[in-house]
């Protein structure tokens, strides 16, 4: 055994670790587990943005204008050019 920690340190001050522990530190440092949940994640996000598509869009909008001056529309030349032609 002291030989065999001599030529393998690492080994040597390895714990034991239960199945549950082994899987999540392979789920959290393997690249290809992390890229495969980075694809799952994007593919429920399309999935959700398609059923966002599904239902009916409501769009509303209100406008309020004040104004301070009354609004008047001066017809007497349309008047004018309406008896010419009466």
């Amino acid at each position: 055994m002291v030989l065999f920690g001599l030529l393998f340190p690492a080994v040597s001050d390895a714990r034991e670790l239960t199945f549950s522990e082994g899987l999540a530190r392979m789920r959290q440092s393997h690249e290809e587990i992390l890229a495969a949940s980075q694809r799952e994640e994007s593919r429920r996000e399309a999935v959700a943005a398609a059923r966002g598509l599904y239902w009916p869009k409501l769009d509303a909008q209100t406008r309020y204008t004040q104004i301070d001056d009354p609004v008047t529309i001066d017809l007497s030349p349309i008047r004018q050019a309406m008896l010419k032609l009466h």
